[in-house]
């Protein structure tokens, strides 16, 4: 069942983004990484003309840093960059983490599994991420709340990292697909072959 309110929210975000979109757009270039797990190079790596989808972004980027203030961000390319010593950890719903992830990431269902694995996490640098970065944001801004420290918010999330042909698992190893977060989400911020 659709939950309407969700739907209205992002319609009406969409909406009041696409009015705005005159939006500077940064492109971002992945860059190597010394984690096994992700790509040292991609496909991806040279500055195209922003898409209407990348100006979304860019828009809805500025929206979320102007909600979450206190909270920190971190570029896809700076992840990359080192994404050593990195807790990464999904805060999506468990149907949106069956369809994909991003490799390595730990899944966090609700904030009190969140506050548990940020706790454990000693001195190293928790990176958290959603569909767009919205509600990692919110997860993010929950932590700062706490008292955590060293906690970013994955600019884009896994819709921008699969837009950028980023890898991506499954249980069964590497797929192709996200979990569009419902049908307007979905048709605004991720390419139509990733949706599942």
């Amino acid at each position: 069942m659709v939950n309407r309110k969700a739907v209205l929210f992002a319609t009406i975000i969409a909406f009041s983004i696409s009015a705005a979109s005159e939006s500077t757009y940064a492109g971002e270039t992945a860059e190597r990484t010394e984690s096994s797990q992700l790509p040292v190079n991609t496909a991806n790596s040279t500055k195209s003309p922003p898409t209407d989808r990348d100006k979304r972004f860019a828009t809805l980027r500025k929206k979320i840093e102007a909600t979450f203030p206190d909270v920190k961000h971190l570029s896809i390319d700076t992840f990359l960059s080192d994404a050593t010593e990195t807790l990464l950890i999904d805060v999506r719903g468990e149907e949106e983490y069956a369809v994909s992830r991003i490799p390595g990431a730990v899944h966090a269902v609700d904030y009190t599994a969140l506050a548990n694995l940020v706790a454990n996490k000693g001195t190293r640098r928790v990176v958290l991420y959603c569909s767009v970065g919205w509600r990692s944001a919110q997860a993010a801004e929950h932590l700062h709340n706490l008292g955590a420290t060293n906690v970013y918010n994955l600019h884009g999330s896994i819709f921008e990292w699969a837009n950028r042909s980023l890898p991506l698992v499954d249980e069964a190893g590497q797929t192709a697909h996200v979990h569009p977060y419902n049908f307007v989400w979905g048709w605004l911020y991720l390419h139509e072959d990733l949706r599942k």
